[in-house]
This record gives structure tokens, sequence and C-alpha cells, in this order.
């Protein structure tokens, strides 16, 4: 399961870009827009339980606080802190009438932002290996900024 997650995300992201593109020409199709945005959500979840693809060196063991912070546990709260938001994406999205879905994205947003600050700290201290938890930036940072663009924008 875990070689299919980042096939799956291309897909999500290749359906939610032409039905991004249908609706900037007018011809809208809601349910493509909803399921490239749940698939994304789902995928973004279950990527939390990927591991990472580190190699220590020969002789060399990772048992620092500062590592399994780095390494584990901020990846993994970005990952869902990302699918929360995505959701609280889709649902604003979805306009059903109500506000529920500014909680989802409150708490994405705030989730995406203390982990990147921590993450951020990890890095200037000289935490090993943190280059490979970048790829989860990737998708926290552009879901934050669609976040505080719908909360305050």
């Amino acid at each position: 399961m875990n070689r299919l997650l980042p096939y799956l995300e291309r897909v999500f992201l290749a359906t939610l870009a032409v039905a991004f593109i249908l609706q900037l020409t007018g011809s809208e199709l809601p349910i493509l827009m909803s399921l490239s945005l749940a698939g994304l959500g789902i995928t973004f979840f279950l990527s939390a339980y990927r591991p990472l693809d580190i190699e220590p060196e020969e002789g060399e063991e990772l048992g620092d606080f500062n590592e399994l912070l780095a390494l584990t546990i901020i990846p993994k709260i970005l990952w869902i802190g990302t699918s929360v938001a995505t959701i609280g994406i889709l649902l604003s999205t979805l306009e059903l009438g109500n506000d529920g879905y500014v909680t989802l994205l409150y708490v994405g947003l705030i989730t995406i932002s203390i982990a990147t600050m921590i993450q951020l700290g990890l890095k200037v201290t000289g935490t090993k290996y943190i280059n490979a938890t970048f790829p989860v930036f990737f998708r926290a940072i552009p879901t934050l900024l669609i976040v505080a663009y719908i909360l305050f924008g």
C-alpha cells in the first residue's frame, strides 16, 4: 500500500487540477473536485503511516529524542494536520450551509503552523537526517496557505 500512495496522490492532484480548470471555464463538475479533495485527504492521512527512507551510517544508532521528534512524531502530525485541513477545504467548497468546516480549517492551520515551527527549530539545532522529512512540507505549506486564504481572505 505504501508504494501506491505517491501514485494515488498524483492521480488525485491531476483530477483536482482538471476540476479547477473546468470551474474556471464555467463548466463545473463539483463531484470531480469533491472526489479529488476527499482522495487527497485520505492519501495524506495514510501517508502518516509510511516509514521514512533513512539509511543510518555504519555503526550509528538513531535514538536521540530530537531525532525521534524530528523524524517520526512531527512528520506524522504534519501529515494528519494536512489531511484534516484538506477535508476542511473539501467541506468549505461543498457549501453545506453551516460553518462546521471552520473548526477543521483552524485545527489544520494551528497544527501545521506549530509543527512547522518545531521542525524549523530542530533544523537549526542540527538534528541529523531531518532533510528526509521535507516531502511532507511540500504538501503542508501549500495547504496551510489555502486554509489561511479561506479563513482570512
